[in-house]
């Protein structure tokens, strides 16, 4: 959780919030794999598909027409690899440990080793000049974007299986760009409808697996 949270922001700072969002979205095509490859869990073919669906979508959705690689792109690329390793392990302390107790556990290490990075790297007297008005954003970031958030995920993974995790997770896309349209951040256009739809049809595919075209070879 530290490492994949701190690349992810350092990329934020040197790239796009919409490239940073698809590139870290990349963890829901990855999760399949690594879970194919450490615990010989061989996704199906609609998850595949889903996944990939889901990849498509979210580009549609976040990226503008400049594709460009640069620092910052590879910084969120491996903050994408990171949370999916993240779904992975905690799809794993799942099966023997309350999702509660891992939250909690979670937080209390990202929190030593994120204080031990500040007092190596940071200037922390820094802290001082931050207007009080942005106390209360922090308050919003550390509870509800963050605790409960994770809470959540974990209390879900108990209940799904990592690729479907990872598939419905990559949703925060969707409802960023949703709620940047609301509060009229953000123009709606065709291109992120397309993305909506195509992203709502990978969780269709993973959800149902397809099972209805298979009823008549059943029969």
């Amino acid at each position: 959780m530290f490492s994949s949270f701190s690349i992810q922001t350092f990329g934020l700072r040197l790239t796009t919030p919409g490239k940073n969002a698809f590139l870290t979205a990349v963890y829901c095509t990855i999760v399949p794999l690594l879970s194919w490859l450490l615990f010989r869990k061989k996704p199906e073919k609609s998850q595949i598909y889903a996944a990939l669906l889901c990849f498509i979508g979210v580009g549609f959705v976040s990226l503008d027409s400049s594709l460009n690689m640069n620092l910052g792109d590879v910084y969120t690329l491996m903050g994408g690899f990171l949370y999916a390793v993240h779904i992975i392990v905690c799809e794993k302390a799942m099966k023997n440990t309350s999702p509660i107790i891992i939250t909690i556990l979670q937080f209390a290490f990202a929190a030593v080793f994120s204080l031990g990075a500040s007092l190596l790297f940071e200037d922390l007297s820094l802290i001082t000049q931050i207007n009080s008005s942005i106390y209360m954003h922090i308050l919003y970031l550390a509870f509800f974007a963050t605790t409960l958030c994770y809470l959540f995920q974990n209390v879900g993974q108990s209940w799904v299986n990592e690729n479907i995790a990872a598939l419905l997770l990559s949703l925060e896309s969707v409802f960023g760009v949703f709620f940047s349209i609301l509060l009229k951040k953000e123009t709606l256009t065709l291109q992120i409808v397309l993305g909506f739809i195509i992203i709502f049809l990978s969780v269709f595919v993973s959800e149902t697996k397809l099972s209805f075209l298979h009823k008549g070879e059943e029969k």
